[in-house]
């Protein structure tokens, strides 16, 4: 089944000289339970692409769905609560709330959907405890590696299981260890609750984490490598 379908996006960008075409004539689908990557030089499209995927920017032409549902065609109201539920977003930054702790950090998603206290509480410590984090959850941010801000970051898209994570180079900051660290745990997350994960990783090294690679070059897709599920018949994980 796809969970996401892109065809024939273009995104252009008004600038005093004319314009800047930032995609052009992109289509591909991904797969539930993929994880599929995008990788390509900087200002090559990914972070306007997974843009357009989120719901965060609409695209110029084409459409783009998440299981079978068109955001752009949605209400604000409509888009924004369908994005809180079945949408976990990272960015190149944690952005974490610098004066919460962990614990708080992971029930922010739960408490805008409602779900409070005792309930909240042990959805947000299964998830750090999976993390290998739960000696931090009384923690704030500030005192954490850069690596484990991230994890935290990744938890925090994770706890209301959603059907898509889109990641937008969470590792770029981090060194190799850490990357292998970051998405060994991702890749068993989305693996035991067959998420779809989509993310722009530029390391080479880390693409053996992928079902699928999609490279991009001047705002369009020249390459996919890989197979839809490859990885499922592999060892699916890498240990540290």
């Amino acid at each position: 089944m796809s969970a996401c379908y892109v065809e024939n996006v273009r995104k252009v960008f008004p600038t005093k000289q004319g314009e800047f075409v930032a995609l052009e004539d992109i289509s591909f689908d991904v797969e539930e339970g993929e994880v599929y990557m995008i990788t390509g030089p900087s200002r090559c499209g990914k972070t306007t692409l997974l843009s357009i995927i989120g719901g965060l920017l609409e695209p110029t032409s084409g459409t783009s769905t998440l299981h079978g549902m068109n955001l752009y065609n949605m209400d604000e109201k409509e888009a924004a609560d369908f994005r809180l539920r079945h949408i976990g977003y990272v960015f190149q930054t944690p952005q974490l709330i610098s004066s919460f702790t962990l614990l708080e950090n992971l029930s922010v998603p739960l408490h805008l959907m409602g779900i409070r206290n005792k309930l909240a509480e042990e959805r947000a410590l299964e998830v750090i405890e999976q993390l290998g984090l739960l000696t931090h959850k009384d923690d704030v941010p500030d005192i954490l590696s850069e690596a484990e801000k991230t994890l935290v970051a990744i938890g925090r898209a994770l706890v209301l299981l959603p059907k898509i994570l889109i990641l937008d180079e969470p590792t770029s900051s981090l060194d190799h260890s850490s990357g292998v660290k970051i998405l060994t745990h991702l890749r068993e997350l989305a693996y035991d609750h067959q998420i779809t994960v989509i993310a722009a990783i530029t390391d080479v090294r880390l693409h053996p984490f992928a079902d699928r690679v999609a490279k991009m070059r001047d705002g369009k897709i020249f390459m996919v490598s890989g197979e839809p599920g490859a990885i499922e018949n592999a060892t699916p994980f890498l240990k540290l």
